[in-house]
Order: structure tokens, then sequence, then C-alpha cells
């Protein structure tokens, strides 16, 4: 029996059983693994050593999928069961980054450090730390550039502090659990980010709904979102989907359950948010539409009783709307604003003709 095929057994005896952490990080030399409970440097052929250790099916963790699994499948390795520290850091601290030094520094409530110069050591960007951690607590730029990379040794002391941001990262969403969220909204910047994180999580074990937010703006966004893969739930907002009617299309299009919020519009903007969750067949989560109070004045009265607000006209105060009236020149730049962009929505698209192909057209 080779040393690969001891070596499931070997990791059996020390502790790794199904869906428990186990972290892996690849170097030229082979693999560094840690678990809870022991770590060990195994040299040789990475994608040899991760198959034999495949039958103990354990939940496989990493620093990012882009660095590490792309080796693996391409050697014909698949993984299922995964945890993917950026991705789950994105979900918990909503980061716009991943990479390890935003995602330890939010675990440890530490300011987010400005992203690396680059690959190479610079005068202005070193730090004295003998290993991964600094004694601020953030984790060394040099380890960060790579040398963790180095040999076996130096990646065993990355996997091991990947695996303490493991049990940090599973400890938070167990504290959550507590409370029952129902989805996690607009968790990352872009559609093509939701989809990944979305696909990140299932792998992860993390049961937990996405939301998309600030990805649906136009009325042709909730359609890409929802073929993208990219939520399980849309939040839309009356105004910037050119009202009730066009976002009561758009809900229906899309086929993904609906949240009805508000953009900070006054009573006379929630009234229509109200109108358009009245006219949803099924709202299966609360509205985001009692934001009023956020505000110091209002131009009518729309108030939540008992989480609750009326569907109903509203019509604001003259006398408020007078006190509220912005200064002439804002009115006027206001105005010029919607004209061009009324404008430009207007403006007839230009069709390109290029050839034979569009004598079809």
């Amino acid at each position: 029996m080779s040393p690969t095929d001891e070596l499931a057994g070997e990791l059996a005896d020390a502790g790794v059983v199904p869906r428990a952490p186990l972290v892996l990080v690849i170097v030229p030399d082979g693999v560094a693994l840690a678990w809870p409970g022991g770590s060990r440097a195994v040299a040789g052929d990475p994608v040899a050593t991760v198959g034999a250790v495949l039958p103990l099916q354990p939940r496989w963790t990493w620093w990012s999928a882009r660095s590490t699994a792309t080796a693996l499948v391409r050697g014909g390795v698949h993984l299922r069961a995964c945890w993917d520290l950026g991705a789950v850091g994105r979900l918990l601290h909503g980061l716009r980054r991943d990479d390890p030094a935003a995602v330890w520094a939010a675990a440890h409530g530490l300011p987010e450090p400005a992203p690396l110069r680059g690959v190479h050591s610079d005068l202005f960007d070193l730090d004295d730390a003998v290993g991964p951690v600094c004694a601020d607590g953030q984790l060394s730029r040099e380890w960060l550039r790579g040398r963790w990379f180095e040999d076996l040794e130096t990646a065993a002391a990355w996997a091991e502090v990947a695996l303490s941001l493991q049990q940090q990262q599973a400890a938070a969403l167990t504290a959550l659990a507590p409370y029952d969220l129902e989805y996690a909204e607009q968790p990352c910047a872009t559609v093509e980010e939701l989809a990944a994180l979305r696909v990140a999580l299932a792998r992860a074990g993390v049961d937990l709904l996405v939301a998309a937010d600030e990805s649906v703006r136009k009325a042709e966004d909730p359609l890409r979102v929802a073929l993208a893969g990219a939520a399980d739930v849309v939040v839309l907002k009356v105004s910037p989907l050119s009202g009730v009617w066009r976002a009561l299309e758009v809900a229906q299009a899309c086929g993904l359950p609906v949240v009805v919020s508000s953009a900070l519009d006054t009573s006379v903007g929630i009234s229509a948010g109200l109108a358009l969750a009245a006219a949803l067949p099924d709202l299966p989560y609360a509205c985001g539409l009692a934001t009023t109070s956020l505000m110091a004045s209002d131009v009518a009265d729309l108030l939540t009783v008992d989480g609750a607000l009326p569907v109903r006209p509203v019509v604001p105060d003259p006398a408020r709307l007078e006190a509220l009236a912005a200064p002439a020149d804002r009115r006027a730049w206001w105005l010029a604003r919607a004209q061009r962009c009324a404008a430009r929505r207007c403006r007839p698209a230009r069709r390109q003709v290029a050839g034979p192909a569009a004598a079809g057209c």
C-alpha cells in the first residue's frame, strides 16, 4: 500500500471526520492540511493526496476557491462539501473584498487593511511579523504576498491560521441561528458576485437565502438576476422601476419571491410601494416600507401602527410642501437633469449595419 493510500486511515485516526472542516493549502511541494485537533503536511502530488482523502468526506476549507479548487478540478478531482472563507466573510460582514487580509480583519474587528501594492516587497509596506499574524492582529503583508507558498512548513502555518478563521466564522453563523434570519440582502456588489456567493454558500452548507437589492435598479435587472441564478429573493422599489404597473410586471416576469421596499421616499412614494405590495399575489416576507420615521419632516402623514401601514391614497399637505420646498437653484438643477434624462431616454436607438450579415434585419 502506498503512502497516499494509507493517508485516509491515518487522518481518520487523527480525528478527521465527515462534514468537519479540513483546511487545504496547496504549494509546489505538496499540501498542508489542518483540522480541529491537528495538522499535517503531505509531500507529493496535491491531486493524488486530495483524491486519497475524499472517502473521509470532510468539509474542505480554503481561503478562496479561485486559488485552490481550480487546480484540483483541472486534475479531475471534484469536491462536494466546501467552506470558502472569502465568500462566508463577505456574507457575514458585507465586504466588497474577499481576500484573506480583508476577511481576517473583519472577523477580528480590525480596520480593513489597504490592498497589497504588488507581489514584491515595498519599503513602505513591510512588517516585522515572524509568523502569519502581526502584533497588531493583522495578517502579515509578507505572508499575504506569498511567504506561505515557500514550502510545506509555511503552508502548514497558513492552514492553521485559516482553520482559526473558519472556527470564528462558524461560531458567528451559529450565533445568528436563533434569530431565524430570512435572507441576506445584497451581500455583494455585482450580479456575478451574488451568483458565485450562492454557490459558495450552498457548498459550505450555509442555509441562508440571498436577496438582490442594489442590483435591481432597472426594469431588466430582476430578469438578469433570475437568469444568472444570483438571488433567491428580489427587492423591488417602485421609483427606479418607473411606477407601480411596471414594477408589478417585473415582479411577475422574474419569477422570484419579492420584497417591496422604499428608496427613503416621502409618504407619497411609500403609498406607491404599498399599492405594489397590495397588488402582489404573495408576500412571503415583510416589506421594507416603514421608513418615514427616518425623516425629520414629511409632506404627509402615513404612519406605521402596530407594524402595519394602511393602503390608501396620500395627498400632500400644501403648507408642508411650501415649507419643505427646495431652493430655486436646486429646483432648477433637478428639472434640468430630468429633462436631460428624458431626452436621452427618448433618443432613437442607433442601428449598426455591418456588411451582408445585416441584410436580413
